[in-house]
């Protein structure tokens, strides 16, 4: 009697997907609620002999004036006589004695 070999099935082996692990929920420290500066504002006045002067302006005028007698102006510095309204100005280190706005 010869023996044949019968051919013998394979079986694939199927892989099993990992198992997963237990999601756990991940916990965020609550952020304190940020707080909005408020912007403040503020305004500067002399009140002189009963006079009030906003320095602000008197700079803005004076600078403004200096643009128009040299347009390449660098720098303004405001002198201010109260005692006679007036508020003298220099262009770039050069005074005249028209370099004045009337207060």
């Amino acid at each position: 009697m010869v023996k044949t070999k019968t051919p013998v099935e394979k079986k694939e082996t199927v892989k099993k997907p990992a198992a997963k692990a237990p999601v756990t929920e991940k916990k965020t420290a609550a952020k304190p609620a940020v707080k909005k500066e408020v912007a403040v504002t503020s305004a500067l006045t002399l009140q002189i002999n009963g006079t009030d002067y906003d320095p602000a302006k008197i700079q803005n005028d004076a600078v403004e004036a200096a643009k128009k007698i040299k347009a390449d102006v660098k720098d303004v510095k405001v002198y201010i006589k109260a005692d006679e309204s007036v508020a003298y100005y220099t262009i770039d280190g050069e005074g005249s004695a028209d370099y004045k706005i009337e207060l």
